[in-house]
């Protein structure tokens, strides 16, 4: 089955009911939380995630996750 990028994408929504880019972003943000939990800068997660800006990157998390990637390492710190 061969889709063009914006039959893809079309696609995508109708089934899943949100943009192939919100999920991919999704899915990056869900990732960061893992590497979070790991003793790794806040930098370092978010050019391991695919982003290529950490103020980007800290909007974004902050959007999905609700608070800021430094609260949620804070917050969720192994003891």
């Amino acid at each position: 089955m061969g889709l063009s990028v914006p039959s893809f994408c079309n696609f995508f929504k109708k089934t899943t009911q949100i943009t192939f880019s919100d999920f991919v972003n999704q899915y990056r943000i869900q990732k960061s939380c893992m590497l979070l939990h790991q003793d790794k800068s806040i930098s370092e997660v978010c050019f391991e995630c695919g982003f290529n800006n950490v103020t980007y990157f800290n909007r974004l998390f902050k959007q999905v996750m609700n608070e800021t990637p430094s609260g949620f390492k804070k917050e969720n710190k192994p003891v």
